[in-house]
């Protein structure tokens, strides 16, 4: 708590506590004189910065609060940081909540998983670029697209392209980070075998008054979309996003070639109406890159406005780790964060796996330690998914009743 204090400081005033050159002065000086005030340097500080550095540094180690949470605490208060956006993690705030384990396990990052999604900031702050660009048009045939109307988000299986655009680019969408994108109306959808029920599906979420069907102007005729889009959004110039989560079913499940064309034109024909107010992200992994590219229209627009998902570098591995346990509290054993790194690093497509490892470590932490025995004990990130599926089989086996 001393050393945290004193580290504070002069953090705060860019200065050491005590500046004497002599190694005896200053030991004498940390065992018998208090820390100068902070705010001889920073006056705009609030006077309870000072107390708080003077009771955490006090000679007495009993005059000091009871333990660091205890200091960050009253740290917390002092500052006056409750309104300034910072959030200090619950568990700080509150040390005997239990925590929470915050890794996905398996599944994919969704929008409500943003305050745990980390390491794609560099990726997020590009895709949000794509949109602000200014109408830089891209000829798809006879018509053009504006450059800030489609967004393909490119990468290999277990890259994190969902993950990144659902908790990171839509958040910051909504925050409005692209200037009006807050008052966008934002729809998911998966093609699946039947692409026209599943827009329709999406469009009738958001519709102000949803007519009892769409799917049969959606059918009619490639400008089927058009109307539609006419009929669900307000008239006030409102925008729609349409999000195409896995694109490439569009290749792999719909075996009507037909039907994917007519679903494409559609596309193409809203976004480059000249009164369009639909905007498209899809999601494409990067082994089906050459399906897109044999569609008239639809090539232009994957090669003018594609953005590719790259492997993550070890800084922003050591996010995706530290900073969801850091959020409730928990902290890592040294040297069990390069240990994760080195193995995840030579791994493509890891992301899920490590997701799923940093799920079982989060579950046989000591208190609120992740520690290298239970890592080792789990096999690694790898061996850790190999102990999940053997013990699902064997949960299968011993909750399956015999047949008759």
């Amino acid at each position: 708590q001393y050393s945290l204090a004193v580290t504070l400081y002069e953090m705060l005033t860019g200065e050491r506590a005590f500046t004497d050159a002599s190694p005896a002065t200053l030991i004498v000086k940390h065992l018998h004189e208090p820390l100068p005030l902070v705010r001889a340097a920073r006056p705009e500080l609030p006077a309870a910065v000072d107390e708080c550095i003077q009771r955490a540094t006090a000679k007495d180690p009993s005059a000091r609060d009871p333990d660091i949470l205890a200091m960050l605490r009253a740290l917390h208060t002092a500052a006056g940081t409750e309104g300034s956006g910072y959030a200090m993690p619950t568990a700080l705030l509150d040390p005997e909540r239990e925590l929470v384990n915050p890794y996905r396990g398996l599944r994919s990052f969704q929008e409500a998983d943003a305050v745990n999604f980390f390491g794609r900031k560099a990726l997020v702050e590009q895709l949000l670029t794509q949109f602000a660009s200014k109408a830089v048009p891209v000829e798809t045939g006879e018509k053009v697209v504006p450059f800030d109307r489609f967004l393909a988000v490119v990468g290999p299986s277990g890259s994190g392209k969902s993950s990144v655009v659902k908790a990171g680019l839509l958040p910051a969408l909504r925050r409005g980070d692209v200037p009006g994108s807050d008052k966008w109306f934002i729809v998911e959808m998966i093609p699946g075998t039947h692409p026209l029920e599943e827009l329709e599906a999406s469009l009738l979420r958001i519709a102000v008054n949803p007519p009892a069907s769409l799917l049969e102007q959606l059918e009619k005729d490639d400008r089927g979309l058009v109307r539609a889009l006419k009929r669900v959004l307000p008239q006030d110039g409102s925008e729609l996003l349409l999000l195409i989560d896995q694109f490439e079913e569009l290749y792999t499940l719909v075996e009507d070639d037909d039907r994917r064309t007519h679903f494409i034109n559609s596309l193409l024909a809203a976004l480059t109406d000249h009164s369009s107010r639909l905007r498209v992200v899809v999601t494409l992994r990067a082994d089906f890159y050459d399906r897109p590219l044999t569609t008239p229209g639809l090539a232009e627009l994957m090669r003018s406005c594609m953005e590719i998902v790259p492997p993550l570098t070890r800084s922003e591995l050591e996010e995706v780790i530290v900073q969801p346990a850091l959020q409730v509290g928990a902290m890592f054993e040294a040297g069990l964060v390069p240990a994760i790194i080195d193995e995840v690093g030579a791994q493509p497509g890891a992301l899920p796996l490590l997701q799923y490892a940093l799920t079982e470590l989060f579950e046989r932490r000591q208190e609120s330690l992740l520690t290298l025995a239970a890592y080792k004990e789990l096999g690694g990130v790898l061996g850790a998914m190999g102990r999940g599926a053997e013990e699902h089989s064997t949960d299968c086996l011993l909750n399956t009743s015999p047949s008759p």
